[in-house]
Parts: structure tokens; C-alpha cells; sequence
């Protein structure tokens, strides 16, 4: 891991990302074993990954905004006000992470990572679960382009600091 706290938090960027890839790749696994009349447990597996996909997303926003903002946001909704704090910029801190599209795209992966968490997996519906995972790879790609562009602007702030 590089010392410099910028390229530090943009390798742990990186590694986020290769792990939202491998996320996406047993998603589509499920998926394809899942098929047309998936059982409850095909649905709770396809959920699992789902849900890990936001976990991640947040994981990296975490970072952003311990690192480089200095807190979290506090709260019974910090998990959409961390959202939104990534889609602003923090003058002479730090450029937005995400765009607010793209925070808007994320946010029913956030709403469905809490409500997998507050009921039981058998009153899971299909059809929603299936709709997210199948947007994944997507929204990651996307993700990835955004992380990409700050990541340039980390590796700015490092070089400028040696």
C-alpha cells in the first residue's frame, strides 16, 4: 500500500472495485442457476449479491469521506446522506466522488440493501430482485468511469505532495 494517503485511498479504490467485479460475476452465476422459476433459495442468493454490490458502493464512499472529508454522517439516514455527500464537492478538500445521477441510479440498491436486512428472505419478490442484480454490471461500469475520473484527481493530489 503506498504511504501517501491519496494514492493510498485510491489503491483501496481499486481493490473495492475488483471486488464489486468479482460481486458481479457470482450475480450473474446465480442468476443463470436462478432461472425462468427460481426457488426461495435462488431468490435469497441473487438478494445476497444485490445487497453486497451496495455494501461495497458504501464501502468506498466510507473511505471517501473518512480520508478526505474527515466524518461520516450521522443519523438514522446516514446511509443516504453519505450518498449525497459524495455527489458534492467539499471546496479545497475534494471534487464530488459520483455524479447525482448516478447517486440516483444507486439508490434503490440502498433501499433494497435495508430492507433485506430489516425482513426475513422468504418475503423477498423475485421480480424486483432480479431487475436490480441484471442492472449491476451496468451501474458498475459506470461507477468504475466515476472512480476512474477521481482517481485521476487523487494521484494529482499525491504527486503534488511528493
Amino acid at each position: 500500500m503506498p504511504e501517501d494517503p491519496y494514492l493510498a485511498l485510491k489503491a483501496r479504490i481499486e481493490d473495492e472495485l475488483c471486488s464489486l467485479e468479482r460481486i458481479c460475476q457470482g450475480m450473474r452465476e446465480a442468476l443463470e442457476r436462478a432461472g425462468e422459476a427460481p426457488e426461495e433459495y435462488d431468490v435469497r442468493a441473487v438478494a445476497t449479491y444485490v445487497d453486497d454490490f451496495y455494501t461495497g458502493c458504501e464501502r468506498l464512499f466510507e473511505q471517501v469521506a473518512v480520508q478526505l472529508d474527515g466524518n461520516l454522517p450521522g443519523g438514522a439516514d446516514w446511509h443516504l446522506k453519505l450518498q449525497r455527500q459524495m455527489t458534492r464537492p467539499v471546496p479545497e478538500v475534494r471534487p464530488a466522488c459520483i455524479s447525482a445521477e448516478l447517486a440516483e441510479r444507486l439508490d434503490p440498491y440502498r433501499r433494497f440493501r435495508h430492507r433485506v436486512r430489516h425482513r426475513y428472505g422468504f418475503g423477498l419478490d423475485w421480480e424486483p430482485v432480479r431487475e436490480l442484480a441484471e442492472g449491476m454490471p451496468a451501474l458498475l461500469a459506470e461507477l468504475r468511469a466515476a472512480l476512474r475520473e477521481f482517481g485521476r484527481w487523487l494521484e494529482s493530489q499525491g504527486a503534488d505532495k511528493r
